[in-house]
């Protein structure tokens, strides 16, 4: 221990004595490790944390597979059979989700989301609660379904925490229930954290039991052992034998499975990990770069290490002296990158709350201190290993022999550092050319045609309130279109500075809400292969004004489409060239299959085709697509509810369109109680939300390549500075000799050009490697892209000449008498 005392002050009076040597080294290892425990944070809370149940590994999505290749709602029925049937599930359960006011404590009112769950969904999760308890077995099948359970958000803001609050009778919407239980914080099963959100149990009716009506979110637990394509084939299978029990062709056969926390992060999971390798990239330039200043250092003090040598200092104390500098330095540098990965933690959470379902367990935690921690001594044992050993095997009485910094650098030495630059430049290249592909692919992606104009438009989501929604039956009920609708259209429309307006069911780019269904071409048996599918949107005709959507064929709605004429319905491009060939105009659709059903969609013409728009994603073809107009369905329609499920308004505007939101939503929110508005929002940040993972990962890798190039451009400066210092009597021998100043200038050129041209040759084949990570974020860009390679290539050549140019010319301008005084 007093050995360890000593060799602290030591090291901390050598620190001190190189200020600048000090301050660089731990700025870069900071940087380095800030970074990496900051994007540890967020990996560690959204892709390593399990949920917050016991044995999360064995909860699963299940649902219904889509054309796509992912996981769907299901039927009630088919849940309910999955159930019964299955034997490598221990359990499954369901829920779906609504919206409605929820009455505080005050009196005062908040909109929030009620999950309704089938009574087995916290015993099927093995979930305990905060306070209270859960649903019983079986609780609400005698239709006593008044039982909720509430979030820890709703408990303490709405509620302000009371802990009488079981027992009590809330009001949500024009239901009351009675609070049995309150959940832990983050309990965000099913939900996107934890939230206004309340639990009920699903209250059953009978348009539940029809097959086709998959409105409901699967969830199970496997058996221990079961693996999820064990699970499938099962579940597939059961499905199968469904849909050929009730003989209907169009009920789906397939049953998609999933891990329940990859479900919840969804697409993030590939960028996140991407992300973290380019870090940990940085993080080893930037040891590497640390590792070159040591051995730097350690060349200027072999005459003390020659000394404590000749003194009797044995190998393994000088080892043990430089280890504890490196490791003074890598807590240093660990410390200051506590402060580096706080900041960065906000940049990191502040960009990807809007893409990440379990933004709420991204924190600074023990995990994250530990890790600042082991990077640092790893940092230290990294950087500090190679000059220790090469300052414990230096021949000390060549050292005592050599009295000025004229004595070059030895061959093994020289080539440990030319190996750290030649790492650290094709490390570099590495993350340029992956940052160098993002960048090109959001190009790629931003030139992509929508088939709609974008600018000046803003769109405006809004959500029925629970109960709120009319059944098909209900013909006596108040047509929302006349009593809703056309109010908010004319109002909207009378704003100063509003061009046009609409609403339709699914703007384009509308991620979440699709409504996709079978269909039949009436007349045309060929084209009624079971499970074809189209997307079904409900439109007012100013719709492709609003929009400006190019019509290609036929006519638009008119005045002649109206309630009890023939249906009229527009295809856009996809459908008509994949479903109707040449002549689509005038073709007959069925686009309600159901037995019983009274939609005059049973029948109905296509009057014009128009541009595809994207429905999904940026770069994704588009799906077919039919086009209603809502004016024509009649109340007692099947069809009907559909408009009061999920309406969308579109408006395009003579000037800034951010600027009509405020005055947009005010007048949502007035025309009618009974729906809650979400989402406003111009089309431009729809569009810039919609590229958030290409054009944050696409930042935040430039960010980690310039920093690693900045850092291996330094390296260099810094190996070819020291090389001419510790050459500088050779040099000026050479010039007094005859030799030119542009031939002193050639030779330590030449030298960084062999660095660069083996550190580019390097990074090259490296890339070429480690381009498959960021491969599923590439459009319109292949992974080995030459022009970005060359592109790079030319970049960090440039760069490495510019940081070599100084300290040649430096050498070039060495005055041949100075030099030799200087001996």
């Amino acid at each position: 221990m007093t050995k360890l005392l000593y060799d602290l002050r030591y090291a901390l009076r050598q620190l001190r004595k190189a200020p600048g040597f000090s301050l660089t080294a731990i700025c870069t290892l900071a940087l380095g490790i800030g970074i990496s425990a900051a994007m540890f944070t967020v990996v560690d809370g959204v892709l390593l944390r399990p949920l917050p149940v016991p044995y999360s590994s064995q909860i699963v999505a299940v649902g219904e597979a889509n054309n796509s290749g992912g996981i769907s709602s299901s039927a009630l029925p088919n849940l309910r059979d999955w159930r019964t049937q299955s034997r490598l599930f221990q359990d499954i359960a369901w829920f779906t989700e609504n919206f409605f006011d929820l009455k505080k404590a005050d009196g005062s009112t908040q909109f929030s989301i009620n999950v309704e769950a089938s009574s087995n969904f916290f015993s099927m999760l093995q979930a305990q609660p905060l306070l209270g308890r859960t649903f019983l077995p079986n609780e609400g099948n005698g239709g006593n379904a008044h039982a909720a359970v509430l979030s820890y958000y709703v408990w303490q803001n709405n509620f302000h925490g009371d802990k009488d609050i079981l027992g009590k009778t809330i009001q949500l919407g024009q239901n009351s229930y009675s609070v049995v239980g309150v959940m832990p914080q983050y309990f965000y099963i099913g939900i996107p954290n934890d939230g206004p959100v309340v639990w009920t149990i699903l209250a059953h009716t009978p348009d539940m039991e029809d097959r086709s009506n998959g409105f409901l979110f699967g969830m199970g637990r496997l058996r221990p052992g079961v693996t999820i394509a064990a699970a499938k084939a099962e579940l597939t299978g059961i499905q199968a034998n469904i849909a050929k029990q009730y003989g209907s062709e169009h009920l789906p056969k397939d049953v998609a499975i999933v891990d329940y926390r990859d479900s919840l992060v969804g697409s993030v999971r590939r960028g996140m990990l991407a992300l973290q390798g380019a870090v940990l990239l940085v993080w080893l330039i930037a040891c590497a770069n640390i590792a070159g200043l040591m051995l730097t250092r350690m060349t200027a003090r072999r005459r003390e290490i020659a000394v404590r040598a000749a003194l009797g200092a044995p190998r393994g104390r000088i080892i043990q002296q430089f280890l504890t500098e490196s490791l003074l330095l890598g807590l240093c540098g660990g410390l200051v990158g506590l402060g580096v990965a706080v900041g960065s933690l906000a940049l990191l959470r502040h960009s990807l709350d809007a893409s990440l379902n379990r933004s709420g367990d991204i924190a600074l935690n023990g995990h994250v201190i530990l890790l600042l921690i082991v990077l640092s001594i790893v940092s230290a044992v990294i950087f500090g290993t190679a000059p220790a050993l090469e300052a414990a095997s230096a021949d000390p009485q060549a050292a005592l022999h050599a009295g000025s910094r004229g004595v070059g650098t030895g061959r093994q030495q020289l080539r440990l550092r030319n190996a750290l630059i030649i790492g650290e430049l094709a490390l570099s290249l590495i993350l340029l050319v992956s940052a160098g592909l993002l960048l090109r692919t959001l190009y790629a992606l931003q030139q992509v045609p929508l088939g709609f104009n974008p600018q000046k438009l803003v769109i405006a989501q809004f959500f029925s309130k629970a109960g709120f929604v009319p059944t098909a039956q209900d013909q006596n009920a108040p047509d929302i279109r006349e009593t809703i609708f056309k109010p908010l259209l004319e109002r909207v429309q009378h704003l100063p500075g509003v061009e046009s307006a609409a609403l339709v069911t699914a703007t384009p780019l509308s991620t979440m809400v699709q409504m996709n269904d079978t269909f039949a071409v009436i007349g045309n048996p060929s084209a009624n292969e079971a499970n074809r599918t189209a997307q079904i949107h409900a439109v007012t005709p100013e719709v492709y004004h609003t929009l400006q959507i190019r019509l290609l064929q036929g006519r638009l709605f008119g005045e002649q489409d109206h309630m009890g004429t023939p249906a009229s319905v527009i295809v856009n491009e996809a459908f008509a060239h994949q479903y109707l060939g040449a002549k689509p105009i005038g073709k007959r659709l069925n686009l309600d299959l159901g037995a019983s059903s009274k939609s005059v969609l049973k029948d109905a013409t296509v009057v014009g085709v128009v541009e595809n728009t994207p429905q999904n994603a940026i770069g994704r073809p588009a799906e077919p697509e039919v086009d209603v107009d809502m004016y024509q369905v009649p109340v007692g329609d099947d069809f009907y509810p559909i408009f009061s499920l999920v309406m969308q308004l579109v408006v395009r505007t003579q000037q800034k369109p951010d600027a009509f939101i405020p005055e947009i939503t005010r007048i949502l929110t007035q025309v009618s109680t009974a729906f809650v508005v979400s989402n406003v929002q111009t089309m431009q940040q729809k569009i810039e939300g919609l590229l958030g993972s290409q054009t944050l990962a696409a930042r935040l890798l430039w960010i980690f390549a310039i920093a690693a190039l900045l850092i291996a451009a330094a390296g260099l400066y810094g190996l070819l500075s020291y090389s001419v210092s510790q050459r500088t009597r050779d040099i000026g021998v050479q010039i007094a000799l005859g030799a030119q100043r542009g031939d002193i200038l050639k030779l330590i050129m030449k030298q960084a050009f062999r660095l660069l041209g083996v550190g580019i040759a390097l990074g090259i084949f490296g890339a070429y490697f480690a381009t498959r990570i960021v491969r599923s974020f590439l459009y319109g860009v292949d992974q080995h892209d030459l022009i970005t390679i060359a592109g790079v290539s030319i970049l960090l050549a440039t760069v490495g000449i510019l940081a070599s140019y100084i300290p040649a010319r430096r050498a070039a301008n060495i005055e041949p008498i100075e030099a030799l005084r200087a001996e």
